[in-house]
């Protein structure tokens, strides 16, 4: 994933707010279930939508889908930006350290090529993105 100062282009709204609607899901997961570690989440073509990879000791129950989906209602709602930032490597690497965010330490090893990492903040939530999102 190089950052190149721009992020992936798509002129498809539909594929702007999959990806948005993506990283609200990672953080209402990440809110309700702390010890959540969240991988890679992509807004997808065939089938159209969008995931999100989740580790944390269980797989999700279908009982756990209306209080996900209450979450995401709850930060859409909110209206919080997406807000993008360029963090020096060693400075990504400990932000998703503190979180336990074994996942996105990998990718930063294996993707990330140079000192900058891209990253999206959404309130408390941070993820490795190149973006866009909605505004």
């Amino acid at each position: 994933m190089p950052d190149h100062g721009d992020h992936e282009s798509t002129d498809d709204p539909l594929h702007v707010l999959r990806h948005s609607t993506a990283h609200l899901l990672a953080a209402a997961v990440t809110e309700l279930y702390p010890e959540a570690k969240y991988a890679i989440g992509p807004a997808i073509e065939n089938p159209p939508g969008f995931y999100y990879d989740f580790d944390f000791g269980r797989p999700i129950a279908e009982s756990d889908l209306p209080a996900i989906e209450s979450r995401m209602r709850r930060l859409a709602q909110a209206d919080l930006p997406f807000v993008h930032e360029t963090l020096p490597r060693e400075q990504a690497i400990e932000e998703f350290r503190k979180r336990g965010q074994d996942y996105k330490l990998e990718l930063i090893a294996d993707k990330v090529e140079g000192d900058g990492v891209s990253v999206y903040r959404t309130g408390d939530f941070l993820d490795l993105c190149l973006g866009p999102h909605v505004r």
